[in-house]
């Protein structure tokens, strides 16, 4: 499961820091250098990025849900231990993982809008505003903002998952309180039928009184 967390929250990070990159390298282009050839093109993978990123943040979500619910019966929830451990680990390591997917993104991005837009791309240059230098910069500040950002939502999940573990676990405590309020009742109060009137006379009879 470490694996999985880790490497989810490579994927979305590295897919938002692309279109945020791909966002910050059309701007800056206009002002670094003489033509960007992102203005020449439609972008539209930013959108189908945006989608597949809401798709594996539902996903998330799901899998919260039913780790809460699986994770009731024990004290603590595996799923959020792993997430806190995910969290702690080193921004910048991660940063260093987040950088290579969120740069391939961003080429790949732009090479499908100029290729749906019937745009020539020339060099790799063309891919990142026209200047791999700036490409790289700010890919590299936004997966290293990506990284830090992912430690502190990382552990707001892992406490959100734990108080609803602990949410999930009361609400079922508290469904069965009153069935064994039913079985726990006194012997006494439980009516099995009606007595027999032979039995509700039965026993010695007192001996009768001598007239004075």
């Amino acid at each position: 499961m470490h694996a999985v967390v880790w490497w989810t929250t490579i994927a979305i990070v590295a897919c938002v820091g692309a279109v945020l990159s791909h966002l910050a390298i059309d701007g800056a282009a206009n002002f670094v250098v003489a033509h960007d050839p992102m203005d020449d093109v439609e972008h539209a993978s930013r959108a189908t990025l945006v989608l597949g990123v809401a798709a594996m943040l539902a996903g998330v979500v799901a899998c919260m849900l039913v780790s809460a619910w699986s994770d009731v019966a024990s004290r603590e929830s595996l799923l959020a231990g792993v997430m806190h451990e995910v969290g702690r680990s080193n921004p910048w390591l991660l940063a260093a993982r987040i950088a290579p997917i969120c740069f391939g993104l961003v080429a790949a991005m732009e090479a499908a809008d100029s290729a749906a837009a019937g745009v020539r791309v020339d060099d790799v240059a063309a891919l990142f505003g026209g200047s791999v230098p700036l490409g790289v910069v700010i890919v590299a500040c936004t997966a290293l903002c990506g990284a830090f950002a992912a430690r502190a939502v990382l552990d707001r999940c892992a406490r959100t998952l734990r108080v609803i573990v602990s949410a999930v676990r009361a609400l079922r405590i508290s469904a069965k309180q009153p069935a064994l309020g039913r079985l726990r009742r006194p012997m006494h109060l439980l009516r099995l039928g009606p007595i027999p009137p032979l039995a509700a006379h039965s026993g010695k009879r007192a001996p009768p009184r001598l007239a004075a």
